[in-house]
């Protein structure tokens, strides 16, 4: 079954605590046929003298380092260097299980998908938590954006995820986005293809949930502002198809209430960004849910309901 090769890219950047468990991981896939790119964005601890390592001993390793330049910039570089059929993605404080690229490209081939997923394990310190997509097995490209959009097993993480390089070789990561770069991406992505996957009941992918991880970093104007570029570009770019239309401006309303719930978790941060906060809030309380209620699950529509009322509710609903 391992005839296709698959490119596995790897963003490196200040993970010495966590790289080797990473490599570990990949380098014993069950799936042989892979290369490993991985690549050093600029870092100042001991990951790049770990990856030399690695790569010293496994030729399927390939190594490039450059000047820090982000996280897009990393996986940029590691699209130009994609040799293989298929490209997977992994951050470099994750792990994954042995049998991780063998069942997500088994799933691409079984469903003739160009995107497949499998589901996940949040990882905070000790505590493991299996998260459960919803499966289905071949869709088409209207219909996994419908399921992006209401985040319905089509999420905007690129981990957990197979791609056919040949959809997305013309993509690359918006480097000016601090924030909902992968969103984007996907979203991209899910224009490309003829037919998406998903197979909810297997969870290969470890995601650790640590102080400083690209999802923690700290609260910043930009990142706001790209999280608000993408979700409103998004919503112009599908202006064209109607059902699409209204289905975007849902994704781009619950994209903002992220941005709601993110300045609610605490009070120094609602202080800060207060001028965003109220701006943001009447969008959402004045966004009209009736006429699009036909397009949206029950939990979206709860989640949009308490927005309006208080975005720190939702939060702590979600935390609980």
């Amino acid at each position: 079954m391992d005839n296709e090769l698959i490119s596995i890219i790897v963003p490196v950047y200040n993970v010495e605590k966590y790289i080797a468990k990473c490599l570990d991981s990949l380098v014993n896939q069950t799936y042989l046929n892979i290369e490993i790119l991985l690549i050093d964005d600029g870092s100042t601890d001991k990951s790049l003298s770990i990856c030399k390592k690695y790569a010293a001993v496994d030729s399927r390793i390939k190594l490039f380092s450059k000047e820090n330049g982000g996280v897009s910039s990393a996986r940029n570089l590691g699209l130009l260097h994609v040799q293989g059929e298929y490209v997977v993605f992994v951050d470099s404080d994750d792990f994954v299980s042995p049998k991780y690229c063998e069942h997500l490209y088994q799933l691409t081939i079984s469903t003739k998908s160009e995107l497949a997923s499998v589901s996940r394990y949040n990882i905070l310190n000790k505590e493991v938590v299996k998260i459960s997509d919803l499966s289905f097995n071949q869709i088409t490209s209207d219909e996994a954006l419908r399921k992006f959009f209401l985040g319905e097993g089509i999420n905007c993480y690129l981990f957990s995820k197979i791609f056919k390089y040949e959809t997305i070789k013309g993509l690359r990561f918006d480097e000016s986005l601090e924030s909902a770069e992968d969103v984007l991406f996907i979203y991209q992505t899910l224009k490309n293809i003829n037919f998406a996957s998903m197979d909810g009941t297997v969870a290969d992918y470890f995601y650790i949930l640590r102080e400083g991880s690209l999802t923690n970093k700290r609260l910043t104007s930009s990142r706001i502002d790209s999280s608000i570029r993408v979700a409103e570009f998004i919503t112009r770019d599908c202006n064209s198809n109607k059902k699409l239309k209204m289905l975007s401006e849902i994704n781009e309303i619950s994209l903002k209430g992220e941005v709601l719930e993110w300045i609610s978790l605490n009070s120094e941060l609602r202080i800060e960004f207060e001028e965003y906060y109220n701006i943001i809030l009447r969008e959402v309380r004045k966004f009209k849910l009736l006429h699009k209620v036909q397009y949206l699950t029950l939990k979206k529509f709860i989640r949009l309901i308490l927005l309006k009322v208080s975005p720190r509710l939702v939060t702590i609903l979600k935390n609980k």
